[in-house]
């Protein structure tokens, strides 16, 4: 495991930030199971010449520090958070991967003051740094999924080792595919959407922000979303899990919410205006991603798999649409989830979560 654990740190390092010399790097460590990386990760940046900014905390910690959270402290507290920001080159986030969140028993008025005051020092982030988001597994993970450790920890370096110069060329012309394209329609299993993405930048993410990563993202034009989806993965928002619910959009708003949880999901939904926009439409293309683990870090990435945004956009895909969430929420395509098909412009571009053409087939992996 500890060769293991170096790889992923130089991948860090070398790939995903790309570190120079003389750069600093703010180093985020949540949760014990994160230490054995982040240790790593320490060592790479100094044979690098880099210059680590290491911050630990356990949940617990930030749960009951967030409960009695005022607006002046925590102006104060982004203040110097900000700072921090500006003085680095390069921001590096290793979460625990266990069953706990930052945000369990807060009460969400908390939360949202806190995504407030954050909001601008995690904009100056995304969009002025270089920067790394992975979440380490816990043992106490494997078992809730049913694994054991070994298991666990060989399929999470299996996403993260990924042949990244095979999977990127393929990505890079599905992302061509996208950049050409006006009509995206989604059809499956309780889906009929279609939207446009005309004149929309288009990424192939492949190891840069997140590990493991594998996606191609965009946003839809704002106002041009019509139809329905159905969420057929469970998705997280505040540490609480929400399944099997469909979004009705009419001119770009999401108008309706039915299934599980509607009134709990309308909540988030009424957050701000451009929480009942979409901000990103991916298309997950990690071929060694084929099972959802009830994180979105990783089932964001299923191959096979699409996701829909309501929310923040990014700045290099600026659809206009701003809100203090961003909120991914995963449809899989496989015939085990009913299957489904992609159209750009009218032709077939992926079914029953299968590219369709040849070039494209390193991305299938087992779907």
């Amino acid at each position: 495991m500890d060769q293991q654990i170096h790889q992923l740190a130089r991948i860090i390092t070398h790939h995903s930030i790309r570190l120079n010399e003389g750069e600093k790097v703010i180093l985020e460590v949540f949760g014990s199971a994160a230490v054995p990386l982040a240790k790593s990760v320490i060592k790479e940046i100094y044979c690098c010449g880099g210059q680590p900014l290491v911050s630990y905390v356990e949940n617990e910690l930030m749960q009951e520090w967030m409960r009695g959270i005022s607006p002046d402290q925590m102006d104060c507290f982004a203040e110097i958070e900000m700072l921090k920001m500006k003085k680095a080159q390069a921001h590096i986030c290793i979460r625990s991967f266990d069953n706990t969140s930052i945000y369990d028993s807060v009460p969400e008025e908390k939360i949202v003051l806190y995504r407030q005051k954050m909001m601008p020092v995690a904009l100056e982030k995304t969009n002025n740094k270089k920067w790394l988001f992975t979440m380490f597994p816990a043992e106490s993970t494997a078992e809730r999924l049913g694994m054991s450790y070994p298991e666990l920890m060989e399929y999470y370096c299996s996403m993260c080792n990924i042949d990244y110069a095979a999977v990127s060329a393929a990505m890079e012309e599905l992302a061509d595919m996208m950049r050409n394209t006006d009509e995206v329609k989604i059809i499956g299993e309780g889906t009929d959407l279609t939207f446009s993405v005309k004149g929309m930048h288009v990424s192939a993410d492949c190891g840069y922000y997140n590990l493991p990563d594998g996606e191609v993202r965009t946003a839809p034009v704002r106002e041009s979303v019509n139809g329905r989806v159905f969420i057929n993965l469970p998705v997280k928002h505040d540490g609480k899990v929400y399944r099997d619910f469909t979004l009705h959009f009419r001119d770009g708003r999401i108008v309706e919410v039915t299934g599980n949880d509607s009134e709990a999901i309308n909540r988030i939904l009424d957050t701000d205006e451009g929480s009942r926009y979409t901000g990103e439409f991916a298309l997950g293309t990690n071929p060694n991603a084929n099972r959802p683990l009830g994180e979105i870090l990783f089932d964001e990435k299923l191959c096979g798999s699409f996701h829909i945004t309501p929310g923040q956009c990014y700045k290099d895909a600026d659809n206009g649409n701003h809100s203090l969430i961003h909120w991914d929420l995963v449809c899989m395509q496989t015939p085990e989830y009913g299957g489904g098909e992609i159209y750009f412009d009218g032709r077939l571009v992926r079914k029953n979560g299968k590219f369709i053409k040849e070039s494209l087939s390193v991305l299938n992996g087992g779907a």
